[in-house]
């Protein structure tokens, strides 16, 4: 069906009205970097007196991969009303080429989201880091460098955290692949996965004890509302998926209710 010209004026306008007005020259663009690229800085930091410190940068690319599909929108709709007053044909390579980039640009940012719950984000650059430290020095962002001029005037914002000089020997730029920093995540992830073992065996071992320390209907009731409500409301946080946790919270409600019709069952 052919579009009328009221509709291309709606599909135009609607594009304007994108999340950001930063889009197609590159003088436009270049705004848009203080929003990307965030300054940082070490609480206390004394621009007259570093003692060492500095100034650093946070990049969130999956933030950049955002303004990339944004832009690729607006190309698309270019390309419907391109088809519509040339008379081209849907088929046309250009345009099925940039649906094609849409796809795949929206596929990689659901997996850019996805990695948000590892130990270290690979696609977050926090400046507290030695080596992503490195990396916007290499880049030209320091201090006193004419690159820093595009992300403005605002002040550094004060965080936390910051790393200091790994010991031994070692480059700083392999810290995070074979040095300290790989050691840290694998302590953390280990002691997430401790956690997770000792909140489960609560969930399971708790009512148990209550349970048969006070043989009781009512106690028995209210436990396994509370304890399987209370776990609905945590797999509902961690878990995204909903029948992940529709069918977590009702295994272990199946569990409890089978304890407690065991239990049940052998009262005198």
């Amino acid at each position: 069906m052919a579009l009328s010209p009221d509709d291309i004026e709606h599909i135009a306008a609607d594009n304007k009205r994108g999340p950001s007005p930063h889009r197609t020259s590159h003088d436009q663009d270049r705004t848009t970097l203080p929003y990307l690229i965030r300054k940082i800085r070490p609480p206390g930091f004394n621009p007259l007196n570093r003692n060492g410190q500095s100034i650093s940068f946070t990049l969130n690319l999956a933030e950049v991969q955002r303004y990339r599909l944004f832009e690729l929108r607006r190309q698309i709709v270019q390309g419907m009303i391109k088809i519509h007053q040339e008379d081209l044909s849907i088929l046309d390579a250009n345009f099925a080429a940039k649906l094609r980039d849409y796809v795949q640009a929206l596929q990689d940012y659901d997996y850019m989201q996805k990695a948000k719950g590892r130990p270290r984000d690979p696609f977050y650059l926090d400046g507290r880091r030695l080596d992503d430290r490195d990396i916007f020095v290499a880049a030209g962002l320091e201090p006193g460098s004419a690159s820093l001029a595009v992300l403005g005037d605002d002040d550094a914002e004060p965080v936390f955290g910051w790393q200091t000089e790994p010991g031994g020997s070692g480059s700083r730029i392999f810290s995070f692949l074979n040095g300290q920093s790989r050691g840290q995540e694998a302590r953390t992830a280990f002691s997430r996965r401790l956690l997770i073992a000792l909140v489960g065996a609560a969930f399971l071992i708790g009512p148990m004890w209550l349970m048969m320390l006070r043989n009781e209907v009512r106690t028995k009731l209210v436990s396994t509302t509370v304890f399987v409500g209370v776990f609905g409301l945590l797999m509902a946080y961690f878990l995204e998926e909903y029948k992940d946790v529709l069918s977590s919270t009702a295994a272990y409600a199946a569990v409890l209710v089978v304890f407690v019709g065991l239990s049940s069952e052998s009262e005198p």
